[in-house]
């Protein structure tokens, strides 16, 4: 998210992204359905990163020719920030796209046979479709930004042969905080170890996973509750309670996705950001190590910006 790369990402901050977490754009496959992962703040702002936002532009483009060339029963972009909130042709608003991006690269997408885009960054819960394609966009697991009419939550995604379907669960959290760190790192030459094309090109039978966007450790308090030196414990505790639900469910989700913005301080805020990343890293340990997490990243000033506007 723009909290994982800064709103004008540096060839820097996307290095020190990956050497936490892997790749940040990549394809993987699950049991014939293929699965997209890209970075959305090159589309924001790529200034700073031209040759990073090309090689990720042409290499979108190839997955689409993929996309359009496999015989697969469904496709699924994942990204932070959604190209539109409600409709397609809607205002800027900040937390949505420009409008010639958003109808450049909606239009593609849903070309070439995208179904669904799953996406956060907006600490509510919206979405819509654009004819055939729908874009989902899902609050967040940390803190809900006002006004609101939804608890930190997750989303459950069902996958049937002919249809997918999802429903946002609110997180009940009684949960005290309790800190006790490769799972972080799977996504590795643009792809997913575990979820390459070979081994997941079949159709097996219906699945789910989960949806999840904006844990930001240390938003709570320091942005809602406008503390100096704000934690994190009430994003700890929510995102141990969610785990716990996700460990618990029969059977277990094919996969866990994270949507964008894991922590809220911004690259170069040490020794902030190198402890929110080891707390997220430690919390996300106990998740149960059969069910695989996939991340991806991306900036907060962003919405910071947006809301005092």
């Amino acid at each position: 998210g723009n909290h994982d790369f800064l709103n004008s990402p540096t060839v820097e901050s996307v290095t020190a992204y990956k050497s936490h977490f892997g790749d940040d754009y990549f394809t993987f496959w699950v049991d014939g359905c293929m699965f997209i992962v890209i970075n959305v703040q090159f589309y924001k702002d790529h200034k700073n990163v031209l040759a990073l936002y090309d090689e990720q532009d042409k290499w979108i483009a190839t997955q689409l020719l993929e996309v359009q060339s496999g015989n697969y029963k469904h496709v699924i972009v994942f990204q932070h920030i959604p190209w539109f909130l409600n409709d397609i042709n809607e205002p800027y608003k900040g937390f949505n796209f420009e409008n010639v991006t958003r109808h450049r690269m909606v239009e593609k997408f849903q070309a070439a046979g995208v179904r669904a885009i799953f996406a956060g960054h907006y600490h509510h819960n919206a979405g819509g479709f654009y004819k055939n394609m729908e874009v989902i966009v899902t609050s967040a697991i940390g803190a809900q930004l006002p006004p609101t009419n939804a608890n930190s939550g997750y989303r459950v995604v069902t996958v049937d042969e002919d249809k997918i379907s999802h429903k946002y669960v609110d997180i009940k959290c009684n949960q005290q905080p309790v800190f006790e760190v490769d799972r972080f790192k799977r996504a590795v030459n643009r792809t997913y170890l575990g979820f390459e094309k070979e081994k997941n090109i079949e159709w097996k039978k219906s699945y789910h996973f989960i949806q999840g966007a904006d844990t930001q450790f240390g938003m709570i308090e320091t942005f809602l509750q406008n503390k100096t030196d704000g934690q994190w414990w009430e994003e700890i505790a929510l995102t141990r309670q969610a785990i716990t639900e996700w460990n618990a469910m029969q059977p277990k989700p094919k996969f866990v996705v994270i949507c964008g913005d894991l922590v809220d301080d911004f690259p170069g805020k040490e020794p902030r950001r190198a402890k929110q990343i080891a707390d997220f890293k430690q919390v996300f340990q106990e998740l149960d190590k059969v069910i695989p997490l996939v991340l991806l990243g991306i900036n907060a000033l962003a919405r910071r910006k947006e809301l005092a506007h």
